[in-house]
């Protein structure tokens, strides 16, 4: 209202013919150091927008988060067509790699989102927050066993999904570098669920589905990154355990979602047997 009353203002200024010298231009926008938009006023101050604060937990698909926009004002749709558009960050990709979507790329984290916004300026957000976050792992040890970043970022999303334990990270990742190596099928439920459009323990048919997400099936990594993850896990699928396991399992009943891991499928088979889900 006070921005449409000084424009009022000056128009009628204009017609009378009294605009003169040291009068404030308010014919452009000017943006505050957060990218954000402010008004300048009179006394040559400035106001900030106000902002809204929106969580974006790890492990958040884009679809998840397209639900969640709306608590800052932003429309799901104009969302999800952002996030479509989108891509990579420069230089990320390696020769003759192709990102299908921006999945993995949008980082979780604390956003406080100026009012109003759009879903293109909340994912120039996430797309910033996650080169500057992604920038700082060292992915030596991935590059000797002829990993991409983008193969990285694919093995983080799924140890965010199947990890609840922080200390299980790191040893999921070593399962998933391990059946790699060995030309085994991953066997990550998560894939399944990520193509199947819910998280939810897979059913039977499901387990079945034709699906190059579907890692009980296909041999190697995902097609795309299955969620958004977070640092952690990043740091872990680029610095898995020096270990040998070839299975885990998520123990019945703990409390602090620890995984059982087993080098033979014997093993694991019988700790199953003992512990049923």
């Amino acid at each position: 209202m006070a921005l449409r009353r000084t424009i009022g203002a000056l128009v009628m200024l204009v017609l009378l013919g009294v605009i003169g010298y040291g009068m404030v231009r308010i014919d452009r926008a000017v943006f505050g150091s957060d990218g954000g938009p402010t008004t300048s006023t009179p006394t040559g101050t400035t106001q900030t927008r106000p902002k809204k604060r929106l969580l974006l937990i790890e492990g958040l698909a884009v679809r998840d988060i397209v639900r969640k926009v709306g608590k800052v004002g932003i429309a799901g749709a104009g969302y999800a067509a952002a996030a479509t558009h989108a891509t990579p960050p420069t230089g990320f990709l390696g020769p003759g790699e192709r990102a299908a979507t921006i999945e993995g790329f949008l980082f979780p984290a604390t956003y406080d989102v100026p009012q109003p916004s759009t879903g293109a300026n909340l994912v120039a957000q996430q797309l910033k927050a996650f080169s500057a976050a992604f920038k700082g792992v060292d992915l030596s040890y991935a590059t000797s066993r002829k990993l991409t970043a983008y193969d990285v970022l694919k093995i983080a999303s799924m140890i965010e999904r199947e990890a609840v334990a922080p200390a299980d990270r790191a040893t999921i990742a070593a399962v998933i570098y391990n059946r790699l190596k060995a030309r085994m099928p991953l066997g990550i439920d998560s894939t399944i669920e990520y193509a199947s459009g819910h998280w939810t323990t897979p059913t039977a048919p499901e387990l079945r589905l034709v699906s190059p997400f579907n890692s009980r099936t296909h041999r190697g990594l995902p097609p795309t990154p299955i969620c958004n993850p977070g640092l952690a896990s990043l740091e872990a699928a680029a610095h898995p355990a020096k270990v040998s396991y070839l299975y885990f399992y998520a123990i019945p009943g703990n409390k602090a979602g620890k995984m059982f891991f087993a080098t033979d499928y014997a093993t694991f088979l019988a700790f199953i047997a003992k512990h049923p889900g």
